[in-house]
């Protein structure tokens, strides 16, 4: 699973590239885990997506659910009510970073904020 044009040592162009099976060892449990068991929302999101029938009337569903979601947001925020802890993007765990490019996505740690990034946050 190393790049192609690598040598038998695996010296060469990408000596300093990790191999599929070195990266997802490198990961820590908690990722792996978040991985195989994504999010709720994440899932439902997913399933409307993935029907071809379901994708026009997608932002119809969703933008009514958003707008009430942020009105409440907004009513809590005028009462002084602090929202709940950020959890991690990835793994729902208590996040500590936030990500410096959107100001949205919160990690809980580098590995998840890489994972992340890899997977769905550059796109």
């Amino acid at each position: 699973s190393r790049r192609s044009g690598d040598g038998p040592d695996g010296a060469g162009a990408g000596a300093g590239v990790f191999a599929d099976e070195d990266w997802l060892e490198a990961m820590p449990a908690h990722v792996l885990a978040a991985l195989r068991r994504p999010h709720p929302w994440w899932q439902i999101g997913a399933a409307i997506v993935r029907r071809r029938w379901l994708r026009p009337i997608a932002p119809v569903i969703v933008s009514p659910v958003v707008a009430l979601y942020c009105r409440a947001r907004r009513t809590l925020k005028k009462r002084g009510v602090s929202r709940r802890r950020w959890a991690c993007s990835l793994c729902r765990r208590r996040a500590r970073w936030k990500c410096v490019r959107c100001l949205r996505s919160y990690y809980c740690s580098r590995q998840c904020q890489n994972v992340s990034w890899h997977i769905v946050h550059k796109h």
